[in-house]
């Protein structure tokens, strides 16, 4: 006897049943762009080399992208940003810093993206 995805599609056909379901457009909200996570990442950076001990509380206070939803002076804002700059980081826009220390220097990627952005406003 013959198994297998052909008999599957044999049998499949038989009755009625589509075995491979065409999946449109998932809802929910589209991803942020690279060009928000380095202007954050730009702003995480600056910061830090004004001299800012907690950078992250900072970009809550004073955030340099409008975010639909995102209230400053609610405290959870703080995790908000954090996980901005770990996406900045995961998408190879910052480096990474020593383990426990904020940190990081915008990556090769991250300076070329900045730079076209200034070049089309």
């Amino acid at each position: 006897m013959e198994f297998g995805a052909e008999m599957t599609e044999r049998i499949f056909h038989r009755h009625g049943v589509r075995s491979r379901v065409e999946v449109g457009r998932r809802p929910g909200r589209a991803g942020r762009s690279d060009e928000f996570y380095v202007r954050w990442a730009e702003a995480y950076i600056d910061l830090l080399a004004r001299g800012s001990r907690s950078p992250i509380k900072d970009l809550a206070r004073h955030p340099p992208v409008k975010i639909d939803g995102f209230d400053p002076s609610a405290r959870k804002s703080e995790g908000t940003v954090r996980a901005i700059i770990q996406e900045a980081r995961r998408r190879d826009l910052i480096s990474r810093p020593p383990p426990g220390k904020a940190g990081g220097e915008l990556t090769q990627s991250g300076l070329e993206l900045l730079s076209a952005i200034s070049r089309d406003d």
